[in-house]
């Protein structure tokens, strides 16, 4: 199995433990670590803030860790606003085709609620027939979308079911 942490939550840097033993230290918002190698099993993950001592301090969010023999998985501490969790996100690790990407989409807006991925450059689409994932729960993800090579591709995130609203955020 190999394993990473993805940063995001709302936070200052973290140090991510694995069943009590450091696995990343100083991971910045928004940042990814490399895969490590980790055998496989049952493991308790810990976050604390960067430089913590686990013994004496309580963590900032705890979470469960099950790798099995073949596994990619990304650790996602994800919230803010001292709402926290832990997301394990199965990868693949299989190049796309030619000419395309891989993009894994995961709500991390705790304030949110609910939100819809929709494609901004269909604006003048009345149906819902624009929004290319419907319905993405705080902490849930969606399988990966395989894109097409172009010249540029855009995104908006919108509260679920309102189309007409201001993006909470945007991607290009």
């Amino acid at each position: 199995p190999q394993v990473r942490v993805i940063h995001a939550a709302d936070a200052p840097p973290v140090d991510v433990y694995l069943n009590n033993q450091p696995f990343a230290e100083g991971v910045e918002f928004r940042q990814a670590t490399a895969y490590e190698p980790l055998a496989a099993g049952e493991y308790g993950v810990t976050v604390f803030p960067a430089g913590a001592d686990p013994a004496t301090e309580s963590p900032a969010i705890l979470g469960d860790l099950a790798v099995a023999d073949g596994d990619v998985i990304s650790v996602v501490a994800l919230g803010a606003d001292g709402v926290f969790q832990i997301a394990n996100l199965e990868e693949t690790r299989l190049p796309p085709g030619d000419r395309e990407g891989r993009v894994t989409v995961l709500n991390g807006l705790p304030e949110e609620g609910a939100v819809d991925l929709v494609d901004p450059g269909l604006a003048s689409v009345e149906d819902d027939s624009r929004v290319l994932i419907n319905n993405i729960g705080f902490g849930e993800r969606v399988e990966s979308l395989v894109v097409e090579e172009a010249d540029a591709v855009s995104w908006d995130v919108v509260p679920h079911d309102d189309l007409a609203a201001d993006p909470v955020t945007s991607f290009d």
